[in-house]
């Protein structure tokens, strides 16, 4: 095989000789082709060379003349902005004039609002006196009546009065009759004979009764005089008011009033629109003079700008035609005649460079081609390439045979390492398992004479702790301290241990298993140990909350301080954004829950929900 190799070696290097002879052959060829094309092209890449000579020298003169005309069209835009400034100057002018004579205007108008404010105060004194003249009238209406109620008082005191008087002096006449006897002299008449003694009057007013009525008699005396003291200092005060406002505003009827007050309204407006009218004017009058000084000094700054641009735009031009001559044009015509677009001129100038590279490599190619290949002709490499075919499918066949050998050689070399690999796997297999089923017994709990620790429980030991933690800081609240759940470290006899519960008692200072506890207690500790585990559990659960809390029964069990308690506590859960939803039967939970979901047996077997 590697003698055929060898062969083939050489047989391959001597057909790669004449292929390369052959095509140093060819490429000397196609090269003086190439040569002579490109020298047929050389006089229009001369006259190019010069075109492209005046198009740069116009590219470079471009930026004077384009500065030229940026320079001519600011001069424009200068004297269009002087003739706009003139114009500006001039509006501003005849603005001021305008504002000038509305001042005048409005000044002339002014003098009159002195005037108006006199009568307009005026009329503002009389007008509150109209509401009051109103108001006198009413009391004076109303006095009058309380005269004519006093005086029919006064006139049912005196009868009053007079009735019980009369009465009084014929009951004192029957008294005195009593007292008469016959033959003696009255004490009245001095008469001896008595033939018609005067009666005594039923129910004849008394003494004090007498006095009484001239009490009131003169009380209401008293009472007559004071309203008709009222109804004169009403009418007068009505007088009064009445002959002020015939004075400033020409009667005091309702009608009147109304005018009055129409025409304050209408002086207020006046005034108010004079002195806004002044203002505006005056207001005016400033800003258009601030406009027209703004206006004369923009005219003045235009004005120089123009100038000076002037004499820009001319020095410019000058500049740009000094430079046409130096740079050869004889006109502007010849300039923009020799003026190429910046990109036409980089695509052709980059032709002409490719042209003159691309000839001096093909002289250069062609020195090189005529040194190496100038004289020879081609090999036949036909028969060369038939003999190197042949050879190369001869040597496949050997090397097909060969490879087909060293395989067979490898799969048996890899299975005897396997073999042998695999006795020693075995027996490190066997060693590693009696280390692993140890391990597995281990975290079963299962080792002999250890303590039966699963792996769960020693895991589920961290968070255990955690939660029995949470559960008594909510218990020493409902056990008023009594109660601390402990973690049992040690389990007696063959139970799995990890998870067990004591509580410690502080009343008897020991501590004891947590089943000792009574159902109450029990009742307590487990509620205790449900919010320490839904506190554990929400401190771990990447934001999540358990905001909703259900306890089913359960407080039967607890007695009145205990139940009030656990109920504080629950209020206390439910004022911090929970749910706390409890089934129960127990009283005294209806009377402390204000919000209820009653299920109600009905007569017929069924039930039905209410919300209280």
């Amino acid at each position: 095989r590697r003698q055929g190799a060898e062969a083939l070696e050489a047989l391959s290097a001597k057909l790669a000789l004449a292929e390369r002879q052959n095509a140093g052959v060819e490429a000397l060829k196609a090269q003086k082709a190439k040569v002579a094309a490109l020298s047929e092209q050389a006089d229009a890449m001369t006259q190019e060379a010069a075109r492209l000579d005046l198009a740069r020298k116009a590219a470079e003169l471009q930026p004077i003349g384009e500065n030229a005309v940026r320079e001519a069209r600011r001069r424009d835009e200068y004297d269009k902005g002087r003739a706009e400034a003139e114009e500006s100057m001039k509006a501003a002018q005849a603005a001021l004039d305008a504002a000038r004579a509305a001042r005048e205007f409005a000044a002339e108008a002014l003098k009159v609002k002195p005037a108006l404010e006199e009568r307009l105060a005026v009329l503002r004194q009389a007008l509150p006196l109209f509401a009051e003249h109103r108001q006198a009238e009413a009391a004076a209406i109303k006095a009058q009546a309380a005269l004519q109620a006093a005086n029919d008082a006064r006139a049912q005191a005196q009868n009053a009065y007079r009735a019980a008087f009369d009465g009084y002096i014929r009951d004192q006449a029957g008294i005195l009759a009593d007292t008469l006897t016959e033959g003696r002299p009255c004490p009245v008449c001095g008469s001896i004979e008595h033939p018609a003694p005067a009666p005594h009057i039923a129910k004849a007013p008394t003494r004090r009764q007498v006095n009484d009525a001239a009490r009131a008699r003169d009380a209401a005396d008293a009472d007559a005089m004071k309203a008709a003291e009222a109804v004169s200092r009403w009418n007068h005060e009505v007088e009064r008011l009445a002959l002020a406002l015939t004075e400033q505003a020409g009667g005091a009827d309702a009608a009147t009033e109304a005018a009055c007050r129409d025409e304050a309204e209408a002086l207020k407006a006046s005034a108010e629109a004079l002195q806004a009218a002044w203002d505006r004017t005056d207001a005016d009058f400033h800003t258009s003079e601030k406009k027209l000084s703004a206006a004369e000094a923009g005219l003045k700054q235009r004005t120089a700008q123009a100038a000076a641009q002037t004499a820009l735009a001319a020095e410019a031009l000058q500049t740009w035609k000094d430079a046409l001559r130096d740079a050869g044009f004889d006109s502007r015509e010849a300039f923009t005649s020799a003026r190429l677009p910046g990109p036409e001129l980089k695509q052709r100038q980059a032709a002409l460079d490719r042209y003159r590279r691309d000839a001096e490599a093909a002289r250069v190619l062609l020195a090189s081609l005529s040194d190496q290949w100038e004289g020879q002709s081609s090999a036949d490499t036909e028969a060369l390439s038939k003999e190197l075919a042949e050879r190369r499918e001869a040597q496949s066949a050997l090397e097909t045979r060969e490879a087909s050998l060293d395989r067979r050689v490898g799969l048996n070399r890899r299975a005897l390492r396997a073999l042998r690999a695999g006795a020693g796997r075995v027996a490190a297999a066997e060693e590693n398992y009696q280390i692993l089923e140890d391990l597995r017994l281990t975290l079963i709990g299962r080792v002999p004479g250890a303590q039966k620790i699963p792996f769960e429980n020693y895991i589920l030991q961290y968070y255990f702790k955690r939660v029995i933690g949470e559960a008594n800081r909510r218990l020493r609240g409902m056990t008023e301290s009594r109660y601390r759940l402990c973690y049992k470290s040690a389990t007696a006899g063959t139970a799995v241990a990890g998870l067990g519960l004591d509580v410690y008692d502080a009343y008897t200072g020991k501590v004891r298993d947590a089943q000792t506890l009574s159902g109450g207690e029990s009742f307590v500790a487990s509620l205790a140990l449900a919010l320490g585990f839904a506190d554990v559990a929400q401190g771990r659960g990447g934001g999540v909350r358990l905001d909703t809390l259900f306890i089913d029964e359960g407080f039967g069990t607890l007695d009145d301080e205990a139940l009030e308690r656990a109920v504080t506590m629950l209020e206390g859960l439910a004022g911090s954004s929970r749910l706390v939803g409890i089934v129960s039967h127990v009283g005294l939970l209806r009377q402390r829950i204000d919000r209820r979901v009653a299920v109600t047996r009905d007569r017929d077997g069924g039930s039905h929900i209410s919300i209280e």
